[in-house]
């Protein structure tokens, strides 16, 4: 009678010590799962957020309800479009239409230097591919995206609000933007975009799209 109790005891702990192993890896199992897909949706958000990263252009991205812009780089000394920043515009022309009616673009273009800030002028070589590289981008959104209201700015001379401002501290960006009425072509978040994102051999493309009937900007 005792072998028997002390057989059964035996089983009862041997069960036990089962079960306990098996809740274990299935719960390590999970967490490996969990921690895989968190990784997963990190890495994608990473890349659908910041664009191409390490080749120095930008997929499409929202600055703020209703605008999108895109960032392009060009080879040194040259003003042609490549294919795959040609692709770049139309992807983000694609999305932005999906979510309304585009209104107007804004081009700002650089050469390959940066413009000085106060009077310091850039050379006329400077200035013609700045405009160069302007033309050739509004050219392919209209012929090509048949987008027709398309504003440029040149970043090769102090010919606009843009470049008159881009060296502005945040500070007198923020007096500039906030006083009543101003008339400042762009808006605050769009001055940031072209302040962090562009610079020698890029050009910004913001795109405004329509605003609709409750939006909010």
């Amino acid at each position: 009678m005792k072998n028997r109790f002390a057989v059964m005891m035996a089983c009862a702990l041997l069960a036990t010590a089962v079960g306990y192993a098996d809740d274990k890896d299935s719960t390590q199992s999970g967490t490996s799962s969990d921690a895989a897909d968190t990784a997963t949706e990190t890495t994608s958000g990473a890349t659908t957020g910041s664009g191409q990263g390490d080749t120095g252009r930008m997929a499409h991205s929202n600055i703020e309800m209703g605008r999108d812009y895109t960032v392009i780089t060009f080879e040194n000394g040259s003003d042609q479009l490549s294919d795959s920043e040609k692709e770049n515009i139309r992807s983000m022309v694609e999305k932005a239409r999906t979510a309304g009616e585009i209104e107007n673009v804004r081009v700002v273009a650089w050469s390959d230097r940066q413009l000085p800030s106060g009077r310091e002028e850039l050379s006329k070589a400077d200035r013609d591919l700045a405009k160069s590289r302007l033309d050739n981008i509004e050219n392919f959104v209209k012929k090509e995206l048949g987008l027709r209201s398309v504003k440029t700015y040149s970043m090769a001379e102090h010919k606009n609000f843009i470049s008159r401002t881009f060296h502005a501290a945040e500070e007198e960006l923020r007096s500039i933007f906030g006083r009543r009425g101003a008339d400042t072509e762009v808006s605050h978040d769009e001055m940031r975009v072209i302040k962090d994102k562009g610079g020698p051999m890029k050009a910004v493309i913001i795109l405004q799209r329509k605003r609709t009937s409750g939006s909010v900007e």
